[in-house]
């Protein structure tokens, strides 16, 4: 490996990283390589959106007239706002429909691609849940006109695209949804960009549309929290404090994939307790966690919101959605600042795993994860690690900074139990056999850390807490799973 390379001028170069940022990133770090990673998830958006577009062509007919106005709009607003066509390629939303136009275009509609879908650990749902089918693609080119008609509204581009209606919604990935309750099949939506940001058109209505986050309350909701028919939703965003990324709340866009119940648009109530809890655990982190801090801000974009059950958390992310993460809202600022530095490690280890084949997995092959009640795969046992990694980096700040008294002794028992389960992982990890060159390095540097946070003393009554904590995991766990015997890999 070598100092990173983000090309140039001629022929595609690939991405390299140098030893020192793939150490960073092992030992559950990665300041240092934010920029690497979300310049290389741009460069994937471009050569899927290529992808798209010449597949589309290669179909032929009005699907490939419409492709090329589309790129031609979106090249056109790239030309006029180059920043913001890039911040909206990279919105987590288009990853995976991207991926689902691609396999519109070029295969069965019968077997749509999987989403990289994956609960967290903190996730009660039982072992081999389903994956609820994503939202139907009435049009092939659903995510390349969606992304050029955001952009010609973003940039105020005088440009029209034509776009399907989809779930009875037109969406702007990164901007906002029209609801359209009446919409029939087969209707069509003409959207416009024009100063300031644009208009829909559709079914002999237009709607005004407002390019930007919406900081407040929108006012535009029913008593009944059902918004009007044919009315913007912008997208809305958690207060900045100026040292980060502004995160947004994403309550429309049904192409970010999650395994729970989405409630919707938030009313205004709603809305508003989101909005203080989250702030509250985005101020908790920076002042408690700085390097926590710092990493989310370069990389998570987007909070999505799920159903959530009484003292339950919920909390998921997406191998194609970089950027994002779908919460149920904890019950105080602690717990969200650990559900995103639990999901920050999820979103850096998949834009890695775009870079690097970490693992040989043998189909069919699962292991024992500390934190799961269902067997995983070996690459979601190294997910769970990594994330767990951080879980315990978490709380060993957390005890640190705790008072005597019962929130450090929690804090510490914490410590005690993940720090445990993560090494348990990783030594599962080093001998399985699975492991790439890569996947080798950096299950070691992982290993190192957590041999490092294993030499942190803790208190022997919050230490026997959390092995306690932990037994009762495994033996519920193997109550429940019988263990079966496993057929070797053709040639492992």
């Amino acid at each position: 490996m070598s100092p990173a390379h983000r090309g140039g001028p001629g022929a595609p170069q690939p991405y390299t990283m140098s030893l020192s940022l793939f150490a960073e990133l092992a030992r559950g770090g990665g300041r240092g390589a934010t920029r690497l990673l979300a310049d290389a998830e741009y460069s994937r958006r471009l050569v899927t959106l290529w992808s798209v577009l010449r597949a589309a062509e290669q179909h032929g007919g009005d699907v490939g007239r419409r492709a090329r106005a589309a790129w031609q709009a979106l090249a056109q607003a790239q030309r006029r706002a180059p920043g913001t066509v890039r911040t909206l390629v990279t919105y987590p939303a288009l990853g995976p429909a991207l991926l689902r136009s691609l396999h519109a275009l070029t295969h069965s509609r019968a077997h749509p691609p999987a989403a990289g879908r994956r609960t967290t650990p903190t996730d009660p749902a039982p072992a081999l849940e389903p994956v609820p089918e994503p939202v139907p693609e009435p049009d092939p080119l659903h995510a390349l006109a969606s992304l050029a008609a955001a952009a010609v509204v973003a940039t105020g581009l005088p440009a029209r695209v034509e776009v399907a209606p989809r779930a009875r919604r037109i969406t702007l990935p990164g901007l906002g949804a029209v609801r359209l309750p009446d919409a029939e099949d087969g209707t069509w939506a003409v959207v416009e960009g024009g100063a300031p940001g644009g208009w829909i058109s559709v079914g002999g209505r237009r709607v005004a549309i407002a390019p930007g986050a919406d900081h407040a309350p929108d006012g535009q909701d029913h008593p009944s929290g059902r918004p009007e028919a044919h009315t913007w939703l912008p997208l809305r965003a958690f207060p900045s404090d100026g040292r980060g990324r502004q995160l947004l709340l994403d309550d429309v866009d049904l192409d970010i994939p999650v395994l729970h119940d989405r409630p919707g648009r938030l009313p205004d109530a709603e809305w508003a307790r989101w909005r203080y809890r989250l702030a509250a655990g985005l101020r908790l982190l920076h002042a408690e966690h700085p390097e926590v801090a710092a990493e989310a801000g370069a990389v998570l974009r987007v909070v999505v919101p799920i159903a959530g059950s009484p003292g339950v958390s919920r909390s998921s992310s997406s191998d194609e959605a970089y950027g994002a993460v779908a919460l149920s809202l904890p019950d105080t600022a602690e717990g969200v600042a650990l559900a995103l530095a639990h999901e920050l490690q999820h979103n850096k280890l998949s834009a890695l795993l775009h870079l690097f084949d970490l693992t040989s997995a043998c189909p069919g092959e699962l292991f024992y994860a500390p934190w799961r009640e269902d067997p995983r795969p070996l690459a979601g046992l190294l997910h769970g690690t990594y994330a767990h990694l951080g879980v315990a980096r978490f709380w060993h700040r957390r005890m640190s900074l705790r008072p005597v008294g019962p929130a450090r002794h929690e804090a510490q028992a914490q410590f005690a139990r993940w720090r445990t389960a993560a090494a348990e992982a990783g030594a599962t990890l080093a001998a399985s056999g699975r492991l790439t060159r890569y996947g080798s390095l950096f299950v070691a540097g992982m290993n190192d850390a957590l041999a490092e946070l294993a030499r942190v003393p803790v208190p022997s009554a919050a230490a026997a807490e959390g092995a306690a904590r932990a037994a009762a995991h495994r033996g519920a766990w193997t109550a429940r799973h019988l263990p079966a015997p496993s057929a070797p890999c053709p040639g492992g």
